[in-house]
């Protein structure tokens, strides 16, 4: 089962963007990169300042390498912080 949907935010786990907040965009499935077979890749994005203006970063990670968020996610946080703060 994928963690991931298509046009979640996700933190990435693993790799050179490691610790990036990126777009998840098409799922690509399996694919042969670096001469290596990886299994349940998606499309991701990244728009940083050095990006191409239309695309942004474009790169391929593994669904099991990406942590999604979700507004029910940042919700708990800032109920958290309110109590804390109380």
């Amino acid at each position: 089962m994928l963690r991931c949907r298509k046009g979640d935010l996700a933190i990435v786990l693993e790799g050179k963007w490691l610790g990036r907040v990126v777009e998840v965009g098409e799922f690509i499935g399996s694919a042969m990169l670096s001469q290596v077979l990886h299994h349940d890749l998606w499309l991701i994005s990244h728009k940083g300042k050095d990006r191409h203006p239309a695309f942004g970063y474009l790169y391929c990670q593994e669904d099991r390498y990406l942590l999604p968020i979700r507004p029910r996610d940042l919700k708990e946080v800032e109920e958290a912080e309110k109590e804390l703060t109380v």
